[in-house]
């Protein structure tokens, strides 16, 4: 697991816990969130604050709405 991956993850799973209040995603569902704003980020060139990651779960649903729901995984 990189670094990235670790930095993505823990911000996330602050998101869902601590903001939204509810549990995180099923494993593979998470893995594939934490991918797509892995790339995401990498193809903007932003680096990984809490406000970007946590405005990439819009943008994931929006990509996740068009029908690509496999994304990447681990």
């Amino acid at each position: 697991m990189s670094k990235r991956f670790i930095e993505i993850e823990d911000k996330l799973s602050q998101a869902f816990i601590m903001s939204l209040g509810t549990k995180l995603p099923e494993p593979t569902a998470f893995d594939n969130l934490i991918y797509f704003i892995d790339q995401k980020s990498q193809k903007e060139e932003m680096q990984l604050d809490a406000e970007y990651v946590y405005s990439s779960i819009v943008d994931y649903i929006n990509y996740l709405s068009k029908g690509e729901v496999n994304y990447g995984s681990r």
